[in-house]
């Protein structure tokens, strides 16, 4: 199903979701509720936070989430780039864990933090034929993300995520334009308010990322002198993706954010040119927008909402995960505290079930059982008469079944014989091996006779055991021992 040309089998989960982000003094709050009879639109709430307090902000998103009537929303937080350490690393291994490992120790060497104050994630690009392995590595500070904690706390929100916020952008834009389909690396250049993100995207990972510290406040200011710096940032941001060898050229660029960019034809037309890169433009149009928030983009202009609306579809996609490891821990356990109590409130009520049905049948067959104790001598007489004349039975039925059995075995070994072959000695042991040596005037008299042994249905497992070619009196002859079992004897021959 799709709105205005967006797939809404992006939409991995149902639900009422929610995107938060705080960065550049501005409060962008993206809001989608979802259910299978009911596909959703995307509201937006945009609110200037300069100068307010961590308290102030908490209570402007609890407001907000109450205007909209959403309860036990999933809470998304994202981390800005110009937050975060990037690192494009090589890493002596392909096994996971053994990734995961290195990675861990070599993480505080990038950053002048310990690795206590450190958030990490990454994602593997890439294998070389060497066994190394290709890491996009996202280094964050533990304050910046525990900030967006306690003010989710205050808020009286339990947040499922913390992202990345090129790795949401580079989500969404790969779902509209379709770019996990290219076979070459794309270039997302993402301009919000106060800066710009250039995400260089492959097979739907951000592979690399650099952020610029120029954004459309810049492009008000003097849009001459902006698009000229703006274009050598690109060059340069190309440039240095270049230089990390990370993968192929980039094929095409993407141009993303706010709303003014497209109104702005002079700086899509500057960046045509850039390079010779064939340029595409990703909009909002094909997004499923409320009225609502369509007149909040036209009113904020300048900053872009596109990372908001990013991790509303399938945010469990997503790649990078900022959630400090002792939250994931104390997650884990309050989750697992809780099935515990379910599972043993379950338990308890069913053991009392249980105790209460055994107890009804514990007498019923105490009754039942004084009656079968009456009936047992009875029956145990009978049934030790008609054991042991089973056992005479069986007796009977096994001499039956094996006699004439060797007879049977030789007679079919004599039809098997042909003119060219001269048997000279059978033998068979208790094992159950079956052997013929014997004398035959060509290699191919054996293997025809061996086929035909097993084809009967008295031989199996026939095989060579050995053969030897000689002359005697001017005519060569082949010696021979063919090995083999016997069938189990399965019915009594008439």
């Amino acid at each position: 199903m799709s709105f205005m040309g967006f797939d809404f089998r992006f939409i991995t989960d149902k639900g009422d979701k929610v995107g938060i982000d705080f960065s550049d003094n501005i409060l962008k709050i993206a809001y989608i509720k979802t259910s299978v009879v009911k596909r959703g639109v995307i509201s937006l709430t945009s609110t200037d936070i300069t100068n307010l307090s961590d308290d102030e902000i908490a209570e402007i998103i609890k407001t907000s989430l109450a205007k909209e009537k959403i309860k036990n929303p999933t809470i998304i937080g994202m981390v800005s780039s110009n937050l975060a350490i990037i690192k494009n690393i090589e890493i002596p291994s392909t096994n996971p864990q053994e990734i995961k490992e290195i990675v861990q120790l070599q993480a505080a060497r990038h950053t002048p933090y310990s690795p206590e104050e450190i958030i990490i994630s990454y994602v593997v690009i890439g294998t070389s034929k060497s066994n190394y392995t290709r890491i996009f590595l996202v280094i964050v500070k533990q304050d910046v993300v525990r900030r967006e904690f306690e003010i989710f706390k205050k808020a009286k929100l339990n947040v499922k995520r913390i992202i990345f916020k090129p790795d949401g952008i580079n989500n969404i834009v790969c779902k509209i334009l379709k770019l996990e389909e290219k076979k070459s690396p794309t270039a997302i250049i993402h301009v919000d308010k106060l800066s710009t993100d250039f995400i260089v995207s492959y097979e739907g990972k951000v592979i690399f990322t650099r952020n610029v510290s120029l954004g459309m406040q810049n492009f008000l200011q003097d849009k001459e002198k902006y698009i000229n710096d703006f274009k050598e940032e690109i060059r340069k941001s190309i440039e240095a993706y270049q230089a990390e060898e990370i993968g192929e050229p980039i094929a095409m660029l993407v141009l993303s954010g706010a709303k003014r960019l497209y109104q702005e034809e002079i700086l899509s037309a500057s960046l045509k040119n850039l390079l010779n890169i064939p340029l595409e433009i990703c909009t909002y149009d094909n997004l499923p927008i409320s009225r609502t928030a369509s007149e909040i983009l036209s009113t904020n202009q300048d900053s872009s909402f596109l990372d908001v609306i990013a991790p509303l579809w399938a945010f469990e996609q997503l790649h990078i995960d900022l959630v400090p490891e002792e939250i994931k821990i104390q997650k884990a356990f309050k989750e697992k505290s809780k099935n515990i109590i379910q599972t043993g409130v379950l338990i308890a009520i069913i053991v009392f079930l249980i105790s209460a049905i055994l107890v009804i049948k514990i007498y019923l067959k105490e009754l039942y059982l004084e009656k079968l104790i009456l009936e047992y001598e009875t029956t145990n007489k009978k049934a030790e008469s008609l054991e042991e004349t089973f056992k005479q039975v069986q007796l009977v039925r096994s001499y039956l079944s094996r006699r004439g059995y060797v007879l049977e075995i030789l007679s079919q070994l004599y039809d098997l014989v042909t003119p060219e072959i001269y048997l000279h000695e059978i033998r068979f042991d208790r094992k159950g091996t079956f052997s013929i040596k014997g004398t035959s005037t060509s290699m191919s008299s054996v293997f025809s006779f061996i086929t035909n042994m097993e084809k009967s249905e008295y031989y199996k497992d026939v095989k060579t055991n050995s053969t030897r070619k000689r002359e005697e009196k001017g005519q060569n002859l082949v010696d021979f021992e063919i090995i083999s079992s016997l069938e189990e004897i399965k019915t009594i021959k008439k």
